[in-house]
């Protein structure tokens, strides 16, 4: 039996002192590790000021230790490594961890050899009381060690361990003295850094580029900032919804990144594993993406919007770098003004097909969507035909919706059209022919002339407005 001594990276500024992200992956790899040698975690914070963390630190650690002395104001492994060891020694531990950061990785070698042990580096999961799997080959293959030393060095990638869970109630904190701080001729000389309020970079959860140079879409000047942000922020997966942007973008950052890509996702199955439509959206499709970063466009209709967090999450700044547009330019943007809601994000769309035989006549579908505030739609066939705009048209080769409220009207059901509507919440179909496969899907079918059906409709729903 032992105890896992847990090095944990912390940050005091001018809002606090708290445990970085980085941290708290750590915490929660070590109560694995504790769990497999039989002891519990000991969470240890090192530098001036120290102290002030150590409540934030006891809210995941059963037990805290905290080393605070001025002489460890800026970090040196040569003074940091021999206190690890010494409470390491003092608290039984067996097992110590720090996350594989730049100091992680930086200190926990020394420590090592101050206290004879054996290493495990860049851990991803913990197989055993003395067995680890890390990547190898550049993370495509992975390798399982055993360290058989009577003390064990692990630094976990904060990549592969969720963030500890609070405990039931708060851990104790102690104090323990630095002892003689010895930097064995090393010297801190200076910190070239700008202060900030805002988080480190690291540890941010909204992570914001802005640059005048970046005012209009380019996939040339974007896909370089959204890797350089991914390496900077450790992820192993990249998420761009699949719109027109997103489609345009990840395959690029994905070649800048080296990624394996998931597109048009519907469902995630696992942590490599997603679940995409094939032919024409008529059977579904589970890949797996070995690549050790992984770049995933998942459709807008397959997911619900995001809830809203307890309370508001950390926002922070980063720039935008040289922005090299790589002989693109942006000349100028055709668009067309509208008070109508975007397609890809209305409740409710009103769509039309072949059957409305010319443009004319959608300025009836478009009465309708005003009454209801939604967004305007086609199937192919009418967009090909010239009767709307080519950004009115959902279906495979188009725009994928999945509004709470879907009118197809004058829309025959071809399997290209489902396979952009078929996620919406409610479907209402009116179409004179009672074959059509559009019936098929519909929660609601209107068997009729548009010409008829359509207008009767508008005047019910006024009627509706009007007694409210």
């Amino acid at each position: 039996m032992g105890n896992v001594l847990a090095f944990c990276e912390h940050l005091v500024s001018s809002a606090g002192a708290q445990l970085r992200s980085s941290a708290l992956s750590n915490l929660s790899f070590a109560r694995l590790a504790a769990a497999a040698h039989g002891g519990e975690v000991i969470a240890l914070l090192i530098g001036a000021g120290a102290a002030a963390a150590g409540p934030d630190a006891a809210r995941y650690a059963p037990k805290v230790v905290v080393v605070d002395d001025p002489a460890l104001a800026h970090y040196l492994a040569e003074t940091y490594a021999p206190i690890v060891a010494e409470i390491a020694r003092a608290q039984g531990a067996t097992l110590i961890s720090a996350t594989a950061t730049a100091v992680g990785k930086d200190l926990a070698p020394r420590v090592a050899g101050l206290v004879d042990a054996g290493m495990a580096s860049d851990v991803a999961k913990v197989t055993g009381k003395d067995a680890f799997v890390r990547p190898v080959l550049a993370g495509n293959a992975y390798s399982t060690i055993q360290v058989t030393t009577p003390i064990i060095v692990v630094t976990p990638r904060q990549s592969e361990f969720e963030a500890a869970a609070e405990l039931p109630s708060p851990g104790t904190v102690t104090t323990a003295p630095a002892g003689v701080v010895d930097a064995l001729g090393a010297e801190f000389v200076r910190l070239d850094a700008q202060k900030s309020d805002r988080p480190e970079l690291s540890d941010a959860k909204v992570v914001v580029s802005g640059d005048p140079a970046l005012a209009h879409y380019l996939a040339e000047t974007y896909a370089p900032i959204v890797a350089e942000i991914a390496r900077a922020q450790g992820a192993t997966l990249i998420s761009a919804t699949a719109t027109a942007v997103g489609k345009d973008l990840a395959p690029r950052v994905a070649g800048l990144v080296d990624a394996g890509m998931a597109s048009d996702v519907a469902k995630v199955t696992g942590k490599d594993a997603f679940v995409r439509p094939v032919l024409a959206g008529n059977a579904y499709s589970t890949i797996q993406v070995t690549t050790p970063i992984i770049v995933v466009t998942p459709r807008q209709s397959e997911f619900e919007a995001a809830a809203e967090l307890p309370s508001p999450g950390t926002v922070t700044t980063a720039p935008a770098g040289v922005v090299d547009a790589l002989g693109a330019e942006f000349v100028r943007l055709d668009a067309q003004k509208s008070d109508r809601p975007e397609l890809s994000d209305a409740k409710v769309v009103v769509s039309g097909g072949r059957g409305m035989k010319n443009g004319e006549n959608f300025k009836v579908l478009e009465q309708l969507a005003d009454l209801l505030g939604a967004a305007m739609g086609a199937s192919r066939a009418a967009t090909d035909a010239g009767m709307v705009p080519a950004d009115w048209q959902v279906g495979q080769t188009g725009k994928i919706v999945a509004p709470n409220l879907y009118f197809a009207v004058a829309i025959s059901g071809a399997i290209q059209h489902l396979a952009g509507m078929k996620g919406s919440k409610t479907i209402v179909a009116i179409n004179k022919n009672k074959d059509e496969p559009i019936f098929q899907v519909a929660d609601y079918g209107i068997v009729a002339e548009w010409e008829k059906a359509v207008p009767e409709l508008i005047a019910e729903i006024k009627k509706l407005k009007a007694s409210r």
